[in-house]
């Protein structure tokens, strides 16, 4: 079954207020999932299996980690500090084009990146996989 970016997008939306028993005004493409709408890893399984079974593209939660990283190993992707490196904000942003790199740089610990995902980062994923 092909769906538009548009439906798509409304499925991801769908299993967010599903997932996590949120208004669905709060839901907008620019909500982060976890900063903004509360979600903890286990709601993101529960939003996931939703997405699955009303767009048929099933994403693991790993998935979005290698989804944000880009493919970049660890090391490149971050400094032995913990922060995002300029090759790690490189990649973020073909991802998370909302994110602000300039404002980000040297600051951005790695395990922040996943609270900047949003839903409309999600849906994009959601598509990307469904197209291929």
């Amino acid at each position: 079954m092909s769906m538009t970016e548009t439906e798509m997008y409304e499925a991801v939306k769908e299993a967010i207020v599903g997932a996590l028993g949120v208004d669905e005004d709060e839901v907008t493409p620019d909500a982060k999932i976890f900063d903004d709408l509360g979600a903890e890893s286990i709601d993101l399984l529960d939003v996931l299996f939703r997405i699955e079974r009303s767009t048929g593209v099933k994403i693991a939660a790993s998935d979005i980690g290698e989804h944000i990283q880009g493919g970049i190993p660890e090391e490149e992707f971050g400094t032995e500090e913990g922060v995002v490196s300029e090759k790690g904000l490189a990649q973020l942003k073909k991802v998370m084009p909302q994110i602000d790199t300039n404002a980000l740089a040297g600051n951005l610990r790695a395990e922040q990146v996943i609270g900047l995902f949003t839903v409309q980062n999600l849906a994009d994923l959601v598509s990307s996989r469904a197209g291929a």
